[in-house]
């Protein structure tokens, strides 16, 4: 998922040796809307994706890819809506 981000030029906000599997922070790119960026995928693609939090809260996209979620399915799906809400595709 996060080799993805990359190509998106969305970057994790946790370093690779400290990161939890199931949850990645993505720090959301200046002159990106959170909200609207998370509103997107949700109206669009059924993907309900958290904002930041506390210091966070704006500027950092929560996303959780765990359990029977997690397929290599769901990431690619996750890669494309986010691409699509970054107006890239």
């Amino acid at each position: 998922f996060c080799s993805g981000l990359e190509t998106l030029g969305l970057s994790a906000r946790v370093p690779e040796a400290e990161r939890l599997s199931p949850l990645t922070t993505i720090a959301i790119p200046d002159g990106v809307d959170d909200a609207a960026g998370r509103g997107h995928l949700l109206e669009h693609y059924g993907l309900e994706i958290g904002g930041g939090l506390g210091p966070m809260k704006g500027n950092t996209w929560r996303v959780g890819l765990m359990g029977a979620g997690s397929t290599e399915r769901n990431v690619k799906l996750c890669l494309a809506a986010l691409r699509e809400a970054l107006g890239q595709g």
